[in-house]
């Protein structure tokens, strides 16, 4: 019995050493440990990501389609030739290639000519908007045509004075 039980603790034995040389050594297994948290990371962020998007059920019974709808509506009120209101169309069209000329006339006067000229000038609020933009000037919504008249003279005479500073500039 005592060579039978010998043998059998040296198999075990061998197969404890077979099993050792199978572990892993320390930085393999913190490379393991590390790029396995990454993956449950990525599947972590995935799973939470696909619980925040809405069902069916919640767009439903938040009346999300219904406020949407309405959104929709609002904004088509908005596009060309609608009118709201007093009956009044809130997109005007404006003749780029008139306001184009116009400005190129403004940009040849003397400052004092370009003031009054653009004083004595009739045009309604859209065209006024139309020159500022077409100088590089910013407009709203508020502004009022004097306040138009006044933005587009400021942008022609500070351009120009730009464009003379760097003519003079340079070589």
């Amino acid at each position: 019995m005592g060579k039978k039980s010998g043998a059998s603790i040296d198999a075990a034995l061998q197969n404890l050493q077979s099993v050792m040389g199978l572990l892993p050594e320390e930085e393999r297994k913190h490379t393991f440990l590390t790029d396995l948290q990454r993956a449950i990371n990525v599947l972590s962020e995935l799973r939470d990501a696909i619980a925040r998007i809405p069902t069916r059920e919640r767009i439903a019974s938040e009346g999300i389609l219904e406020g949407l709808k309405r959104i929709g509506d609002f904004l088509r009120t908005f596009e060309a030739g609608s009118t709201r209101g007093r009956g009044r169309s809130q997109t005007k069209l404006v003749d780029e290639s008139k306001i184009a000329g116009f400005v190129e006339q403004l940009r040849q006067l003397p400052e004092a000519e370009l003031r009054a000229c653009v004083q004595k000038t009739k045009l309604g609020k859209a065209e006024w908007r139309a020159a500022v933009e077409h100088v590089g000037g910013y407009t709203t919504t508020k502004d009022t045509i004097a306040t138009l008249k006044q933005r587009l003279i400021q942008e022609i005479i500070n351009r120009r004075t730009h464009e003379g500073i760097l003519g003079s500039a340079r070589p």
